[in-house]
């Protein structure tokens, strides 16, 4: 989904917004940020998003009780955060996070050795359960959980799946490092229950057995073939395939990756209609831009806007590729799409006398960005009167891009083509 907050506001607007916009019961959501298959940070009302950047992945998660995982916020200087109350529940925090094994082999001086690898992946499943329970419960309710999120082409849930085919590992802290996971699954038929009850927050690594993968993958070979197809939000199949099966897909990747780099590089960017709106979006502005208002005699946090009264014959559109803020610097590498022929402005532009078709463009230069904020490159591409790009670089993350109305272009064209045939005369 996306969602728009005032810039430098609290979690508490982020949180607002998503409710909004899913329906979801704001005391259902969590908000989280997710950093290498892990739960980094958990948000809060009064948590800053002041550090979060163009690579921050942020997951909605609903839960039963979203203030079970408050606590679990991780206290940091730089978050401006202190460590949150305990909140008393009934109900614990469960976090599972999603773990994948395979053996490597390395040379060592001149023998060759073998050592298991662990990688987590995926987006991590919150959920809540009650501290009074047994392993057999919570492997049964984490199972449950998995098996709701796995759906068919159409959106049906198919709940029997994992029933039987998972493995869960309890953590001792919230990143799964190898020395903190128990060697030992969780037994699925032990009913005792758990003395003294589990901890508010709990942190669980979930295992695939091989079954599982197999059901996934012949679902996956079945939707290639036209078929029904399982889908795992978070959780990328290839993350959980064997090395044969990599480097098979990596074969059939570098085959045609000129194509599919093409597609997703159109499918994932932001179109630059999108930016113009964004850009007439009213913004309020944050309390430390607070504005003097004569009238209530007061700093206010007002709202401004900024519209487009009209377009020149020549337009210059230089995206804001550069983010700064009190405690941070960041390059922004958004991927943006725009047309290169028949640009229509006329819908950005509000003034009166703007007619449908008077305000349509052609690209004629673009400069890219290559690098980050330390340093990089600047390449240039541009378009001849020949209509033929030169130095023509994949445009996916352009700066400044130059359009020009193609009445003008037109008649500087016309003016070309009349000045080479005399020339030639």
């Amino acid at each position: 989904i996306k969602v728009l907050v005032p810039k430098g506001a609290k979690a508490q607007a982020l949180i607002e917004a998503v409710a909004e916009s899913t329906g979801i019961d704001i005391h259902r959501l969590v908000i989280t940020q997710i950093m290498r298959g892990y739960v980094y940070k958990i948000f809060d009302d009064e948590a800053s998003l002041e550090y979060l950047n163009n690579f921050s992945k942020i997951v909605a998660h609903e839960v039963e009780e979203g203030k079970a995982f408050s606590h679990m916020e991780r206290p940091s200087y730089m978050y401006g955060r202190s460590p949150t109350p305990q909140y008393e529940s009934p109900n614990a925090a469960v976090t599972c996070l999603f773990r994948v094994q395979h053996e490597e082999t390395y040379n060592y001086y001149v023998s060759t050795r073998t050592r298991t690898i662990s990688t987590l992946f995926g987006a991590p499943l919150l959920l809540n359960h009650p501290k009074e329970t047994n392993p057999k419960a919570l492997y049964e309710a984490v199972a449950h959980a998995i098996s709701t999120m796995v759906t068919d082409a159409s959106g049906v849930p198919q709940q029997l799946i994992f029933a039987k085919h998972i493995k869960i590992y309890v953590s001792k802290d919230m990143y799964a490092s190898q020395s903190k996971v128990d060697q030992h699954p969780v037994d699925r038929n032990d009913d005792k229950a758990i003395d003294q009850g589990m901890h508010a927050k709990l942190t669980l690594v979930v295992e695939f057995e091989d079954e599982v993968l197999d059901i996934l993958k012949r679902h996956s070979n079945t939707s290639e073939s036209g078929g029904g197809s399982l889908k795992l939000p978070g959780i990328p199949l290839q993350s959980m395939s064997s090395d044969d099966d990599k480097k098979d897909d990596k074969k059939a990747e570098d085959d045609d990756s000129e194509e599919e780099e093409e597609e997703t590089s159109s499918e994932n960017a932001m179109k630059i209609e999108e930016c113009f709106d964004l850009f007439e979006t009213p913004e309020t502005l944050s309390v430390e831009d607070s504005w003097y208002c004569n009238k209530c005699k007061d700093h206010v946090q007002a709202t401004k806007q900024m519209e487009l009264w009209s377009t020149p014959d020549v337009l210059v559109l230089h995206l804001k590729r550069f983010s700064y803020s009190r405690w941070s610097r960041d390059k922004l590498e958004t991927a943006v799409s725009f047309p290169l022929d028949n640009f229509d402005m006329s819908r950005f532009t509000k003034g009166p006398e703007v007619t449908k078709g008077d305000s349509i463009y052609d690209c004629v230069a673009v400069s890219n960005h290559m690098g980050s904020l330390g340093g990089g490159h600047y390449t240039a591409s541009a378009r001849g009167a020949d209509n033929k790009w030169y130095t023509n670089n994949l445009f996916v993350y352009p700066y400044i891009i130059l359009y020009v109305l193609i009445s003008i272009r037109d008649s500087i064209k016309n003016r070309l083509l009349l000045l080479k045939s005399h020339m030639r005369d």
